[in-house]
């Protein structure tokens, strides 16, 4: 057995880490947290305004919708990588980084992922 490979520790299933930190996959109810997290890395790689639907992705090729559809793709990528196996059935066709998020909240932003959040008076 190589050093290399006596050393590694597999990622856990329930997590998600990048260059930024590292948070709990999306499941069924840790919507509200997640969302917060993945916010933080989407805004550190310069692409949240993409997922909000906040800025319009150029139609025609140029230089700015390279870039552009480079920023979607991390989005994109982040999404998915940071979902547990469950919630990527929900996502399952989806490209756009946009409706990702978007099918995201709908489907697992419920009362169950709102207890977290909470207060009591």
């Amino acid at each position: 057995m190589s050093a290399i490979s006596s050393t590694f520790t597999p990622p856990e299933e329930g997590t998600y880490r990048c260059k930024y930190s590292e948070t709990a996959k999306l499941n069924h109810l840790n919507y509200t947290q997640w969302r917060r997290d993945i916010e933080f890395f989407l805004r550190a790689e310069q692409a949240l305004s993409i997922v909000l639907g906040e800025e319009v992705r150029p139609q025609w090729p140029n230089t700015k919708s390279n870039h552009s559809d480079k920023r979607a793709g991390i989005d994109a990528a982040i999404i998915h990588a940071s979902c547990e196996s469950s919630v990527k059935a929900y996502l399952h066709g989806l490209r756009d980084p946009h409706a990702m998020w978007e099918e995201s909240r709908t489907k697992l932003d419920t009362i169950n992922s709102r207890a977290g959040r909470t207060a009591i008076l």
